[in-house]
């Protein structure tokens, strides 16, 4: 316990911290359920430590993006996340 420290505790905390500032930053007057936001971050989390992911957060300046140019589905993601594997793919032999 001692190599892992305070961080095992501080980084799920801090994640969920992020995540519910974002949410109410962006609900623009609208409700949201402050625990689904929370298990579905702890669902990401546990899913992704079966292939050594890095902790799952909220990203503030995805978000923004994503509002102003008016995306309203997951798909706006998805995109996200293609656009991110083909920088990696042809960008990373550049540095």
């Amino acid at each position: 316990m001692n190599e892992v420290g305070i961080g095992v505790f501080m980084i799920p905390f801090i994640a969920i911290l992020d995540d519910i500032a974002i949410v109410s930053a962006f609900a623009k007057g609208r409700t949201f359920d402050a625990t689904q936001e929370i298990i579905a971050l702890g669902i990401t989390s546990i899913i992704g430590a079966f292939f050594g992911s890095m902790p799952v957060t909220a990203s503030l300046s995805r978000t923004a993006v994503n509002l102003t140019s008016g995306v309203r589905t997951p798909v706006g993601g998805l995109l996200t996340g293609i656009m991110v594997l083909l920088s990696l793919s042809f960008l990373t032999p550049a540095f």
